[in-house]
C-alpha cells in the first residue's frame, strides 16, 4: 500500500519561504502565522531623526500614536477583510499593548494569540482593565473609532494574582 503523501497549504509553503512560519509539533494548522513586524510610537519616530513628512507619507496609524510602516500592511485585495480598521487585529492589539501593557487582551483579540488561523480582522480590540474603565466598553461603539479599543473593567471576583502569566 502506498504512503499517501500531504502537500502543505500553498499560504504555508509562502509564509515558510518567507520567514513567517517554522514547522512545529504536530499539523501544519496547530502553528500560527503571525505578522513579525511591531508599532512604533509616531514621537519615537520622530525623535529618531525621520521628519513628519516622511512619516506621514510612509507610516499609518493603528492606534493612538502607535504607527506601522506601510510596506507591512496589506494590499488593496486584502483592505477588505479590516473593515473601517487600518491595519489586521494582531497589529492593532500590539499597538495598543504599547500603550496599555497592563490591560488584559479579550474576545476576538485574543484569539490569534491562542492559535485560531483566522481571526477577526473587521473587529474591534476589546480590552479588561482593573478597576474603572475608560472609553466606551462595547465593541459596536469602538468600530467607529477604529484607532480606540473597547475597555471593560475585569468580571468580579477576578483574581489578577492567579491568572497571571510571568
Amino acid at each position: 500500500m502506498a504512503h499517501v503523501v500531504r502537500q502543505l497549504p500553498a499560504h504555508i509553503i509562502e509564509a515558510q519561504e518567507n520567514g513567517l512560519h517554522t514547522a512545529g509539533r504536530g499539523p501544519w494548522y496547530c502553528t500560527r502565522i503571525l505578522p513579525d513586524h511591531l508599532p512604533v510610537r509616531r514621537q519615537d519616530l520622530l525623535a529618531s531623526g525621520t521628519t513628519r513628512w516622511v512619516v506621514d507619507r510612509d507610516w499609518t496609524q493603528v492606534a493612538d500614536g502607535m504607527m506601522v510602516e506601510n510596506t507591512c500592511l496589506p494590499g488593496l485585495a486584502d483592505a477588505r477583510d479590516l473593515g473601517a480598521f487600518p491595519a489586521c487585529m494582531v497589529t492593532r492589539v500590539r499597538a495598543l499593548h504599547q500603550l496599555h501593557p497592563t490591560f488584559i487582551v479579550s474576545g476576538w483579540a485574543a484569539a490569534p494569540f491562542h492559535g485560531l488561523l483566522y481571526w477577526a480582522d473587521s473587529a474591534a480590540v476589546l480590552l479588561l482593565a482593573e478597576g474603572r474603565s475608560n472609553g466606551s466598553d462595547r465593541t459596536e461603539i469602538a468600530k467607529g473609532s477604529p484607532l480606540s479599543p473597547a475597555i471593560r473593567p475585569l468580571p468580579p471576583g477576578f483574581d489578577l494574582e492567579r491568572h497571571h502569566c510571568p
